[in-house]
């Protein structure tokens, strides 16, 4: 392929005027291995000898928004609550039922499949979004970007005003008068203007609506939003009235859309990550009996992008023990070694994870209730162990909060992907961007 050449400026500018043809694709623009600075001194020599073809430059890192959230509460038994005293070696944990936003549970999830190619590379790919890859997970951590209330009965009337982000979208909606389960009435406590969560035709998941038993999540598709009144619209019924229960959005293409979860937005034709729903969590364990020193506990499910991961923690009587890395869906938990001689309990800490790899605490600004941390403390840079284990580190890097996390206040983390982290990145290379392959 030949190099396209450019003076410059260029200016992409979108739909600026309701008078243009709408183009459905427009998004932003993506760019393999990040942005570079032409060197100027070889500018003249392009297209000639000594450079011929190569166009010499300098890569320029992009400090992206990784996670903006509000993690919720650590607690010592949101995943397994006390049990498995007298039970022998390859028990398996009941997991909690979960809540509406802390440890959702059954959330589903299209996982990452992992490949291996001529040379040994390996890479995480994710499967395609049909019924038959979906895996019904056990617990998912913090889950969703926004919150919301159900309702099973009643009426509301929209907004009479028009146009997204100030009345009704889309309009033919404006004033009308619809059934209230099939309305969520957003929290604004957090996010401002949670709506842009979300916009017509969005799918999503709504944490415990799915059934009237309220432990199933509810898949829908958004048909209108109101900016005025905090309402969305979707096409589902819900089953149960929930408060303040997490939305997560689902898969918006592949063969069956809306199937599973999938932290990516839709913008034109490309989907962007979505750092609203990036919160990862450590966990913690503990036993009631000071003999259980030796017993493990396998932990098995996946990371936030969907990636299968374990992690083995053994425990240390009535000690709490804290795990290295950073979960986002809990799938199985196991005993090993020794039968347990009290009841084991495991829950979440205020470790959270970073969704890029981080190799020094200068490659994340982090935020917590708007103001810069400044110290190092509780950062732990990315484990680059060349094959990760049960027992290694988190492969991505973590920070554990020095202010306990409450729901109320906001992380923010900003991550700078180094040049030299780009410049050698690639689909079959993931490992200077996403960190080593999980185990």
């Amino acid at each position: 392929m030949s190099i396209s050449t450019l003076t410059g400026p260029f200016v992409s500018t979108g739909n600026t005027s309701p008078l243009q043809n709408t183009e459905s694709d427009a998004a932003p623009s993506l760019f393999a291995d990040g942005h570079g600075i032409v060197d100027s001194r070889f500018v003249s020599s392009i297209g000639t000898a000594p450079g011929g073809t190569r166009v010499y430059g300098i890569s320029s890192g992009s400090l992206l928004c990784a996670v903006d959230s509000f993690p919720t509460a650590k607690a010592t038994n949101n995943i397994a609550a006390a049990q498995g005293s007298g039970q022998a070696s390859g028990f398996v944990l009941t997991l909690a039922t979960g809540t509406v936003q802390s440890a959702v549970s059954a959330v589903p999830l299209v996982p990452f499949v992992q490949t291996t190619d001529i040379y040994g590379n390996r890479a995480f790919t994710q499967q395609g979004f049909l019924p038959a890859n979906v895996v019904t997970t056990g617990l998912c951590l913090d889950f969703g970007g926004i919150t919301g209330t159900t309702f099973t009965s009643s009426t509301v009337t929209f907004s009479s005003n028009t146009g997204p982000t100030v009345g009704t979208w889309p309009v033919q909606y404006a004033g009308q008068t619809v059934n209230k389960n099939q309305i969520i009435v957003l929290d604004t406590s957090k996010h401002v203007q949670p709506e842009l969560f979300c916009s017509p035709g969005t799918y999503l998941i709504i944490a415990n609506a799915g059934n009237a038993g309220g432990t199933a999540p509810l898949l829908a598709q958004v048909l209108a939003v109101d900016f005025v009144n905090h309402y969305v619209y979707i096409n589902t019924p819900a089953l149960a009235a929930v408060s303040s229960g997490g939305i997560a959005t689902a898969n918006q293409n592949g063969a069956t859309p809306g199937i599973a979860a999938s932290p990516w937005n839709i913008t034109g034709c490309a989907a962007m990550l979505d750092p609203r729903q990036m919160t990862s969590r450590g966990l913690q364990c503990v036993s009631t009996n000071a003999g259980d020193t030796t017993a493990t506990l396998t932990v098995r499910g996946y990371d936030v992008y969907g990636v299968p991961m374990t992690e083995v923690l053994t425990l240390n009587g009535t000690s709490v023990v804290n795990g290295k890395k950073a979960w986002k869906y809990i799938q199985s938990i196991t005993t090993g070694v020794a039968t347990l001689n009290g009841n084991v309990s495991v829950g979440t800490t205020d470790l959270t994870g970073l969704p890029f790899r981080a190799d020094a605490p200068s490659y994340a600004q982090i935020y917590v209730a708007d103001a810069l941390i400044t110290a190092t403390t509780g950062f732990t840079k990315a484990d680059i162990t060349p094959v990760a284990t049960g027992t290694t580190g988190d492969v991505r890097g973590t920070y554990t909060l020095q202010t306990a996390a409450n729901g109320t206040n906001r992380y923010s983390v900003y991550q700078n992907l180094s040049p030299f982290q780009l410049d050698i990145e690639n689909n079959l290379v993931q490992q200077p961007i996403f960190g080593q392959a999980q185990f």
